[in-house]
This record gives C-alpha cells, structure tokens and sequence, in this order.
C-alpha cells in the first residue's frame, strides 16, 4: 500500500506539472495570436489609407483574422474543444470506476442487504444527463455550420488568383500610371497575407472540425454509458431494501427526528430582510387573500347554478362547465397556501431543514388538490349531486368523509415529506437518513392509513332492503345483487388498497424508498384519472341522450379516444418504472420456472469500456479477457446461453408474458376504435353507402385482429418453425371436423370483398325475406319482416342461389292489376290511373308511371297501373294509390267489372226422361 500510494502521488505531481505547462502553452499562444492579429490590422490600415480601393479587402481580411486568432477564434475554439475532450475522457475513466466499484457492491450484497451498501457515490460535479443532452444539441448544430464555413473558405482560396489579378489591375488603373514597383511589391505581400490566413483557416478549420466530430462521438458514448448505469441502478433501487436494520425504528432515533424538527435553532437561518424576494411572495399573497374573500361568493354562485339545473330545460353543457369551473376556484386556496409557503421557506430560508421544507409543500399542494377537487365534488349543490345525478346522501357522506380524512392526514403526510427531502437521498447525511427512516417512515404509514383505512370505510357498501331510483344498479354476480352501489365495491376497493395500503406494507417491510415511490406515482395516477373523469362527464352533457343510445359509431370512438388519452397519460407517469422491471427477463416461466442469470447493462458498459479506453486498460489475462471486468461480471455468454432448453428455444420469460399482455391490450383497443373512427371519417368524406363502409370497416378490423395475433405470439417468441406442427395437425382436423367452419369463413372474406350482399340490402332465401343487419366472420344475420332474427351460415349465400332485391338499384317496380267493365272510355281510365301515380309522393317520376290494357276478357277488360318506388315504400305508396283510383272512378262514373259466372239450364222431354229406380226393385 505504501508503494501504491508513492505511485499515486508521484502521478498527482506529475499531473500538477502538465497542468502548469499546459497553462503556460496556452498563455503564450494567446500572445502570439494576439500579436499576429496586432501586426495584420496594422497591415490593413496602411494599406487601406495608401490604397482607398482595397478597404473592402482590408477588412475581409481583418474578419479573417480575427476568425483565425481573435477570442472566438477557430485557435481559441478548438483548444477549448481539446480541454473539452480531455474532460470527457476523465469523466469516462470515471464512469468506468463509479461503474466498476457499483457492480462489485451488487455482487457482493445484491437485493439481500440495504441499497446503501451498493448504491454508487457519484461526485457532486459529475456530469448530468441534462447537460450532456444539451451539449449534444448545441453540437448537432455546430459541426454543419463550421462545415458550411469550411466551404466558403475553400470557394475563396480558389479564387484568390483570379481575385487578386482583378484587383491590381484596378488599381494600377486608379493611380493612372502613377504604380511604382513598390507599391506593387506591398499589395502583392498583403495578398500573400490574406492567402496564407485563409490556408490557416481552412487547415485549423478542418483540425476544429474533426475535434467537434470526436466530441460529439464521446458525448454520445458518455450518454450512452450513463444511462446503463442509470439504467442498472433503476432496475434494481426498487427490489432492495432502503432501511437498514432494524427494520423496527428505535425509540431514540424517533425522539431525536422529532427533536429535530421542531428545533427553533431552524429559524436562525430564516432571514425575511431580503426585499427582492419579497415582490413574488407577495403577489402570491394577494392572489391567496383574493381567493379566500372569493369563497363564500362561490359558494353562492355554486348554489345558484343548481337552482338553474333543476328545471331539466336549463340541464345544459354551459352550466354544467360554469360549475367546474367554480369547483376549481374552490379547490385553489388550500394548494395555493402550500405554494405560498412553500415559496416562503425556500426563499427566505438558507438550511437544509428550510429546503426540505419547501420541497414538503410545493408537494403538499399538489396532493392537497387532488384531496379538495375530490372532496368539493361532492359538496352540497355540487357538481356530483347536481349535474352527475348522484343521490344526496351519498355526497353527503363522501364530502364530510373526505375532510376528515383530508385534516388528519396532512399533518403526517407533511412530517413524511419533510424528512423525505432531508435525509431520502442516497446521498443525503447518514443522521438524516436514520431520521427519515424512523420517524418519516411512521407519518408516512400513518398518513397513508388514514387515508386509506377512512376511504374504504367511505365507500363501505350497504345493503338495501327496498330498492330505490337514487341507486344505480348493474349485473353483478347474485351474492353482490342486493348491494347498492356493486361498482363502488368490487372497484374501489382494490385501487384503494394497491394505492395506499400496498406502499404502507412495503415501508413496513423496510421497502421504503419503494413504497414512496409507488405512492407519487400513484398520486401523478389519480390526478390524471380525476381530471379525466371530469373531462368525461362534462363531454357527456354536450351530447343528446338519445343520440348517444343510437349512435354507436360516435360512443365507440368516444371510449377509443378516451383510453388512448388515458394510456398516454398513464405510459407519461408510469415510462420512469419501465427499467425497474427489468429484472421481469430473468424470472423464466418455460420449460421451468427459475432464475435466469444474465449479462446486466452495467457489465455490458464495464466491456465496452474495455474496448474502448486502451489508455487506462489492465493487462490482459491469459484468456484474453480484462481481469477487472471478470472480477465483477461472472457471468459468460454461455450461462446466458445456459438459460435456452435443450431444443435450443428461447425461455418464456415473465418480461415477455407482461409485454405481450401490453400488446394484446393495445390490439384489441386499437381493432374495436379504430374501425369506428375509419367509417365516420369515410362517412364525413365520401358518399359511400354504409354497406361498403361496414365491409371496409370489418376488413380492417380482420387484418388489425391478424397482426395483433401475429406481434402477440412474436412477443412470446412463438416463430412459424416452432408452431408449424400446429399448423399440420389444424390442416388435418380441417379435412374433417372443421371444414364447415372454414367455409363459412372463407364465404364470409368473399362476400366482403364482392359484396353480393351488403348491410341494408333486402335479400330474399329460401321462401324468407328480410333484411341484412351483420356481415360475421361465420354467419350473418337478416331481419325478417316480422321482426325476427334469421342466422344463415355464410356458405349459403356463396352457394345457393339467393335474391337480392337493392343490390345495383334501390328501386322497385310496383304492380296494380285491375278490371273495368265493357263500355268504360279506355282512355279516361289511363289518364286516372296515371295521374292518380303522378300525384302520390313516394311514386318515382323518372321513370314515369303507365297504365296499359292487358287484354280484353270474357267479363272484363283488364288493365294495369306500374310505376316506381324506393324500395320500402312499395306497400305504402300501393295502397295510397288505389285508395285514390278508387275514390276517382266513383267520382266518374266508372265501374269495376265484377266476375261473372253464365249458368245455363236446359229443360227436357217427358217422353225421354228415364223414371227413377227404386230401391226395393226386383
């Protein structure tokens, strides 16, 4: 060890000195740049008074020169850009040892000790993602526009003889002859001048050029290391236990935290003198009295509002957004005093306590508006009771629930925060954290009991022996049939429990960095679910009830646009925990359930370390690996490959299982929404008829259904190799039992696609005639005429010969014979029939309507009246028009011709007629 640390600080004084000479290169090339930018503006203001028409020049070269030596120079820029690279090269070596000493510290304690024992000692001054993130923007800007002005200079260096010939010969025609040989010899140097400045440049230029690219490299490397190790740390912070033990808090420990924080030695360093920050904390200030005096005033228009919405008449979109918006003004003055003095002890206080505290109640205010906006929903003439319709004494009971819960809980859920922020960090004081982990961890079990604990009690439900219209019922299971309320209960309660009980149970076990994790998440959680269901139910009130029962494209893309903003906001909230549960890859469900050990993100960055800084690299051992590295990471490629089975598979693992859920999720929200959506924009758009927008709008949804089944079982790592003898033995069994369903199927993708038969159409099959209402992947269904349900398998119609009565023309001709007698003018009939056609509405004039005389019967002479009407008004539109024929032959005398029968009776001769034989005869 005495040897070592001779080494360290014979490097330590080596390294002092290089710094020393590296000052005082610096130093002296500033001088020389400084004295060369002396010597060429000097240059130039000579020449630009004896020669007046070369100051356009002189100057350009002046910028030159200053580009190339002054203070924001291509020499200046890039030996900072080199001191820049120097600086990320130690913090990779950095990195490399924070990295290196993190993985040792996990293999060693793991998830079994405290997560201090493991947890990475970052140096203040360590660089952040933030500002390398920036850095990286503001050189994906720089490195295109030094390369832009690499190229102009080059366009200039390569025009410089022809520029430099038109110039003297300009001015040798100024000076009318009057050009000495010196004069000549003088320009001629200057321009030697400015064309060595500009070779400078574009050599210097090209060197910053390529120091911006290698920057930009290794700031892309750093970043990319960070983020393992971020990564690495995120994964595994959640698993391991943040209180060390005793899990049990001493008695002494909980007695100094309180010492602690009611110390009046706190307000020693409270200092309110300082008068500029007084101007923002006094703005707050009138805001916060402005919106105390508002209070009653609201409560009163609140009032009125309801009053309004009693008459059903007034229930309208307008009232109900008044009403929000006064339950917001009434929500903001508890969270606006959080705000205030959370701005007050963090201006006016200069201690960690006066920190943490401000940090306590800028958050404080953010759960307090979640607890009033929930409370003041319910309030009396609130907007649960009033515009939700939710029966009184449930709002009652929930408001007054809600402020008891709300006035015993933030106290403690204060105390929580405040040694939270003081000792939660990793980082923090080992006295602050002991404080944090005793009484902090107390008031936050405490403050999360309450809350949980008197909501469930809230939400209790009773049974009730005679049912009344104030409680909205649902299908549940029997035993849950005579309770009121069935939602509240088999819903809120279990995201009540996970909210808030599940975090008390995970402090309790020592998990308390975890549970207060969980905790904020689930408050961002609830924030965003109450402003939604908010949002939700003031939407409803834009639409009319009885739209909202008939239109089912507008409710189904109302509920897609609704879990899409909700998974949005949810995957915004819940995107931090992602890597936490990447240990999920290494829990193995198939072909047995086990522990896969696999090659963390953290030894992945210790390799490529290895590769990359062969400055700094250990001498390699005699299997070619880094010793350092196989010190920490025992894991090889082939334990991970070890994980496989025996077929050489891919494990099933709980990652997969969990991702592929998330996928079949997504598929079965974006195949039910999706198709909805697509047919109103087509409806809105084009003039196609709803027939072709269901067949589009159920092709869609086949093919979204195909490739959510596909991405699932990729997901799940099921490739056609794996699965094909599932194929063959489903191509076996169709031979036999399933052929028919297969046909119906591949009936039913043919009449999609040909659409003999479209949703409207009026079919007849068979003797049955009705109307086509589904198009199913097996059967579809038509409306009979007398309102029934007729299922036919697909294959039916591809196979049998069926009638389909609008399928290229929606028209139908009808039919009305009749009979008039002998004698009638013929003529006159047609002109009736004709015109009493023409005068009904739903007879179509184009074609128009005719009579003609079919023949000329025994008794009769028979005509008959056709015209043409859209198909489902023919039986209205024929009994209209006879109902007027007739009224208009007895207004002119015509008669319809009865049926007639001739009967002929013929008498005979006596003398012919045979005597009847009786019976009793011989």
């Amino acid at each position: 060890p005495l040897i070592i640390d001779l080494a360290k600080r014979r490097v330590d004084y080596s390294q002092e000195l290089v710094d020393i000479y590296k000052k005082q290169a610096v130093i002296l090339r500033d001088e020389e740049a400084m004295e060369s930018l002396r010597l060429v503006g000097e240059l130039s203001n000579r020449l630009s008074e004896e020669f007046p028409v070369l100051s356009e020049l002189t100057s350009d070269t002046e910028l030159l020169a200053q580009n190339l030596w002054g203070p924001a120079g291509i020499i200046s820029r890039s030996e900072q850009t080199t001191q820049n690279l120097s600086e990320v090269k130690n913090n990779l070596n950095q990195l490399r040892s924070i990295t290196e000493l993190t993985l040792r510290k996990f293999n060693t304690y793991g998830n079994r000790g405290n997560v201090n024992r493991w947890w990475p000692d970052i140096p203040e001054d360590f660089p952040d993602r933030g500002d390398v993130a920036k850095s990286l923007r503001m050189l994906e800007k720089l490195i295109p526009e030094i390369d832009h002005q690499m190229i102009i200079l080059a366009q200039k260096r390569s025009q410089t003889y022809d520029y430099n010939l038109k110039t003297l010969e300009s001015i040798k025609k100024s000076f009318n002859g009057d050009f000495s040989p010196e004069k000549e010899q003088r320009v001629r140097h200057y321009f030697t001048v400015r064309q060595d400045l500009l070779d400078q440049l574009i050599q210097k230029g090209g060197i910053y050029e390529n120091q911006l690219v290698e920057f930009q490299e290794m700031e892309k490397n750093f970043l990319k290391q960070l983020n393992d190790v971020q990564s690495f740390l995120y994964s595994h912070v959640l698993w391991s236990r943040s209180v060390p033990k005793p899990i049990l808090p001493r008695f002494r420990d909980v007695t100094a935290a309180a010492g602690w924080v009611v110390s009046i030695e706190h307000w020693k360093d409270f200092n309110i003198s300082d008068e500029d920050k007084k101007t923002g904390v006094v703005l707050l200030l009138l805001v916060f009295i402005l919106l105390i005096t508002m209070r009653k005033r609201l409560y009163r228009r609140l009032e009125h509002v309801a009053e309004i919405v009693s008459n059903p008449e007034n229930d309208t979109l307008f009232q109900t957004f008044r009403a929000l918006v006064i339950t917001l003004l009434l929500v903001l003055p508890l969270p606006m005093g959080m705000l205030l003095l959370g701005k007050i002890t963090g201006l006016f206080g200069s201690s960690l306590y006066w920190y943490a505290a401000s940090d306590a109640f800028s958050l404080m205010a953010l759960i307090t508006v979640l607890l009033e906006t929930a409370r003041l929903i319910f309030i009396r003439k609130g907007m649960a009771e009033v515009h939700f319709h939710w029966p009184e004494q449930v709002t009652r009971t929930l408001s007054r629930g809600l402020l008891r819960t709300e006035f015993l809980s933030l106290p403690f859920l204060y105390l929580s925060l405040l040694l939270g922020f003081s000792g939660g960090r990793l980082d923090s004081r080992e006295t602050y954290q002991v404080f944090n982990n005793s009484l902090g961890r107390i008031a936050f079990i405490i403050a999360l009991l309450i809350l949980g604990l008197g909501l469930l009690a809230l939400i209790k439900p009773e049974k009730s022996e005679k049912p009344t219209s104030d409680y909205t019922r649902v299908t549940w299971p029997r035993r849950f049939s005579a309770y009121a309320f069935p939602t509240a209960y088999l819903g809120a309660y279990p995201l009540i429990f996970f909210i808030t009980l599940v975090p008390v149970i995970l402090a309790m076990a020592g998990y308390y960095l975890t549970g207060m994790l969980l905790a904020f998440q689930m408050l961002r959680t609830l924030i965003l679910l109450l402003f939604i269901l908010l949002g939700s139910g003031v939407l409803r009130k834009s639409r009319n009830p009885e739209q909202q029962d008939s239109d089912k494209q507008t409710r189904s893309m109302y509920r897609f646009f609704m879990i899409m903003v909700i998974s949005i906001g949810f995957f915004s909230i819940w995107s931090e925990a992602i890597p936490m549960l990447q240990f999920l890859k290494r829990v193995q469900i198939l072909p047995r359930i086990q522990m896969i050990e696999e090659p963390s993100s953290l030894s992945l960055t210790l390799d490529i370390f290895s590769e990359t800084d062969s400055e700094n690299q250990n001498p390699p051992s005699e299997t070619g690996a880094d010793p350092a590295v196989d010190s920490v990471n025992p894991v090889s490629a082939d334990m991970a490959a070890a994980a496989a089975d025996s077929s050489g598979k891919p494990p099933l693992t709980l990652w997969m299982i969990t991702v592929a859920l998330i996928a079949a999720g997504i598929a079965v929200v974006v195949t039910r929404g999706l198709p909805g959506i697509v047919d109103i924009i087509i409806k809105r758009r084009t003039s196609m008829d709803y027939g072709a927008r269901f067949a589009i709008g159920t092709l869609l949804k086949y093919s979204l259904t195909i490739i959510g089944t596909i991405t699932v079982f990729n997901l799940l790592g099921l490739k056609w190799s794996q699965i094909q003898w599932l194929a063959a033995a489903l191509t076996f069994g169709l031979g036999f039992g399933l052929q028919e369903i297969v046909a119906n199927f591949v009936s039913g993708l043919i009449l999609l696609i040909e659409r003999p038969i479209r949703v409207d159409d009026v079919v007849t099959i068979g003797e049955l005639m009705g109307r086509v209402s589904r198009i199913q992947i097996r059967a579809t269904t038509i409306t009979l005429w007398d309102r029934s349900e007729m299922v036919v398998p697909n294959k039916e119609f591809i196979t049998k010969k069926l009638v389909n009565w609008t399928l290229s023309d929606s028209k139908r001709r009808i039919d009305i014979p009749l009979r008039v007698v002998y004698g009638t003018n013929l003529d006159q009939v047609k002109m009736i029939l004709v015109s009493c056609a023409l005068e009904n509405p739903l007879v179509l004039v184009d074609p128009e309507p005719h009579a003609i005389i079919i023949d000329f019967a025994k008794d009769a002479i028979n005509f008959e009246l056709r015209f043409v009407v859209d198909f489902g008004n023919g039986i209205q539109a024929k009994d209209e028009v006879q109902m007027a024929v007739d009224r208009k032959f007895k207004e002119n005398g015509i008669f319809f011709a009865m049926p007639q029968l001739n009967v002929q009776l013929s008498r005979e001769d006596e003398s012919t007629r045979t005597p009847p034989v009786r019976p009793d005869a011989p």
